[in-house]
Formats: structure tokens, C-alpha cells, sequence
């Protein structure tokens, strides 16, 4: 799991509720005992939330594929599916599978690393792009795709899609917008000086040495680019 992973959750919230029970798939905090960090629950407080993983471990209530969610049609009010997408090899029957489960209102929210080394939970089959996790949302209404990093090779790629076009969706969007870059302007800025100070000297050096992306990555770390939103 990722900052933006839990950045994204907590801004999704705060300006589109989302309904209950939430549903999320990949819920399986990989530490013995739990991790913190890892649990969305914290972020839907009050509000029926059921984890699942295709095997049990903290974090998960139900054992269940990502394509076989076993829940009725129309069931599930939100569903969060972040950092896990990669390791479904079926990915376009886990989209359907979503898209089923949702109620009429319900929304999805989705996360995807695409600079990023191997990582096998157990396996790790794709990368997504923008583009590609517009097309993966095309059965919804309403959607918002972004990224963090560069535009050109983000590190992470998400998007939220919504079974139906919210109220002041235009309006609700653009808060939502603004709040999550100003969230992740913020964790830039909080980070401990010792961090600060060894961030900077990587930025000089890989501008004067280093390559062009090396340091573009690295200047656009905490920055978010926006690639979609639509209605219809």
C-alpha cells in the first residue's frame, strides 16, 4: 500500500461519502499480527466494511477471488480495490465482477503501481497506464482517472468510478481534486528535515550528473496530474 493509496481513500470520503457496506479486495495486511498502515477501515468509520482476499490473514473477514466475489448483484456501496490489481491475472472479469457486485449508486476505487520492480503476492502479472484504467472503467458513468509522478511514467495510477453520475459531480470532483494534491504538497512538506536535506542533495546531483528522468522522477514525486474526467 501506498501514501496515495491511503490519501486517495481518506479524499474520496471525505467529498463522496461512499456508501456501505464497503467491500474491499485485496485486504490482507502482509504483517504478522496486522499493520496499521495497511488498514482502510479507520477511513469509514461507523460504516459496515468487509475485507476480502483470496487467502485469509489479518485484514480479511472472507476469503474470495477477485473475478468470484460471492456477494448478490447490486450488493456492495463501495468497493476499494487498491494496490491489487496487478496481481489479478483475470483483470477484466474482476471489473465486471465489481461493476455487478455495485449497487445502483455505488462507486469503485481503484489504485495501481506502474513504475515499480516485481512484487509477487504471490504473483505480479501487469502495469496499467491512464489510459488504460479509463478504458477499464468505460462501464461507469462517472469517472476520475489519475496519477502521481511523472505523466509520462507515473509511479502510481488510480481511478474512481461511479455506477451513477453524483449531484454537482463538475463540483464535487474539482474539491476533490484540490484536496488531494494538497494532501500529498503536504506529506512533501512534513517530511522529517534529515529527509528533506537527502532529498535535496539527490535533486542537485542527478541534476548535474544523474539523467534527466532520474531527476524529474524524483522533482515530481509528490505531485498529481489528472488525466480524465468524465460524465456519460
Amino acid at each position: 500500500m501506498t501514501l496515495l493509496d491511503r490519501l486517495l481513500v481518506q479524499a474520496f470520503v471525505k467529498n463522496f461519502r461512499g456508501s456501505e457496506p464497503v467491500f474491499e479486495i485485496g485486504s490482507h495486511q502482509l504483517r504478522e499480527g496486522g499493520n496499521p498502515y495497511q488498514d482502510l477501515r479507520p477511513f469509514f468509520p461507523g460504516r459496515r466494511y468487509i475485507g476480502s482476499d483470496f487467502s485469509p490473514g489479518p485484514g480479511v473477514d472472507c476469503v474470495a477471488d477477485a473475478t468470484r466475489l460471492g456477494v448478490k448483484k447490486g450488493s456492495i456501496g463501495t468497493a476499494v480495490m487498491v494496490s491489487t490489481v496487478e496481481h489479478i491475472f483475470r483483470v477484466f472479469d474482476a471489473f465486471q465482477e465489481v461493476e455487478r457486485a455495485l449497487s445502483a449508486k455505488g462507486a469503485l476505487i481503484v489504485t495501481s503501481h506502474m513504475d515499480c520492480g516485481i512484487h509477487a503476492y504471490p504473483s505480479d502479472y501487469w502495469r496499467f497506464t491512464p489510459e488504460a484504467f479509463a478504458r477499464l472503467l468505460d462501464g461507469f458513468p462517472a469517472k476520475i482517472v489519475g496519477y502521481q509522478g511523472l505523466s509520462y511514467n507515473p509511479f502510481v495510477v488510480f481511478g474512481i468510478g461511479f455506477k451513477t453520475v453524483p449531484e454537482n459531480f463538475d463540483c464535487m470532483a474539482a474539491q476533490f481534486r484540490h484536496e488531494l494534491e494538497g494532501a500529498m504538497r503536504s506529506a512533501s512538506d512534513s517530511l522529517p528535515l534529515k529527509n528533506k536535506v537527502s532529498r535535496m542533495r539527490r535533486l542537485l546531483l542527478w541534476r548535474v550528473f544523474g539523467s534527466k528522468d532520474s531527476f524529474r522522477k524524483l522533482r515530481d514525486e509528490y505531485v498529481i496530474g489528472w488525466h480524465e474526467q468524465a460524465t456519460g
